[in-house]
């Protein structure tokens, strides 16, 4: 019996040229359309996707909200995914949007940079959102001294946004899109544009709003059973959450929280110093910290 190619869930962009990958992985994934500029696009679901004429537009991921009025602030779950592709930063979630068109693509991120896409850099370039995909596909990996630094200084512990452990695969940024045509490819960079500051005011008075912000902040949260759920990180944004919310409510409404990670049998409990650190923040408030087990070998499960 023939065995199955595993799916990958995502997509794939490679050039019609790459003949040899192309056979190679294609059975991995359900369908595959032509692009412009000699590109062929593989994957196996989609968010959004329309043909019309020479023009091709995919969305891969989610988007949770539309934003109706940068003068109000309002948000609605009900939206039309076709705007994605005119105004991507009108939108909230974790999605890519791809514009084939006339002699080029464009492939850009959500406005957070939330979904990873990745590159190969080479004579032709290959896409992907899938970082392991590309490992397989790359004919050499040196590794990144720099990203693998900082992995282990930063609290993130993960490169760089646009780098990865490998110096052949980059990461795009989420100031960042892709432009390609057939005979090169871009990385271009969107033009930061600061909003304007309708009055200056003083660092007491910024301080006093701050205040103000965050006692509305602590009077919002809870749930139904009017308890003050918190999540713990040990560090000061929290301490200061449970500070307010000390000052607020009864210590009984109050029920910190954090997560005992488990990366593997080989780190065991990744975070045991921020849970320590929990335990005592918690002892000096007279709160009982609830802990949760989170173990990434049961991810798949």
């Amino acid at each position: 019996m023939k065995k199955k190619s595993s799916q990958i869930d995502g997509f794939l962009i490679l050039s019609k040229k790459e003949l040899n990958l192309i056979n190679k992985y294609s059975p991995q994934f359900k369908f595959q359309e032509d692009l412009n500029s000699g590109y062929k696009i593989f994957y196996n679901s989609f968010f959004y996707k329309k043909n019309s004429n020479n023009n091709k537009q995919f969305i891969f991921g989610n988007i949770f909200l539309r934003y109706l009025s940068k003068k109000n602030s309002r948000y609605n779950s009900s939206l039309d995914p076709k705007y994605v592709i005119k105004n991507p930063s009108n939108f909230e979630g974790n999605f890519i949007y791809i514009n084939s068109k006339k002699n080029q693509i464009e492939i850009k991120t959500d406005s957070k940079g939330i979904f990873d896409v990745f590159y190969l850099k080479g004579k032709n370039n290959i896409i992907s959102d899938s970082f392991e995909l590309l490992t397989k596909i790359a004919e050499k990996l040196t590794l990144n001294n720099h990203s693998i630094f900082h992995s282990l200084i930063t609290i993130a512990k993960r490169p760089p946004k646009q780098q990865t452990f490998f110096n052949e695969i980059s990461r795009l940024d989420l100031d960042e899109k892709i432009i390609m045509s057939s005979h090169n490819s871009i990385i271009k960079k969107s033009i930061f544009k600061p909003l304007k500051i309708k009055e200056n005011i003083t660092e007491k008075e910024l301080l006093i709003n701050y205040d103000k912000y965050l006692n509305n902040y602590v009077a919002s949260v809870g749930n139904q059973n009017n308890n003050k759920i918190i999540f713990m990180s040990s560090g000061w944004d929290s301490l200061m959450v449970v500070e307010k919310l000390c000052k607020t409510y009864k210590k009984i409404q109050i029920k910190p929280v954090i997560a005992r990670l488990k990366f593997s049998n080989r780190s065991k409990i990744f975070n045991k110093y921020e849970i320590i650190k929990a335990k005592k923040i918690c002892k000096i408030y007279g709160l009982r910290l609830k802990i949760i087990d989170i173990d990434y070998k049961n991810y798949k499960k």
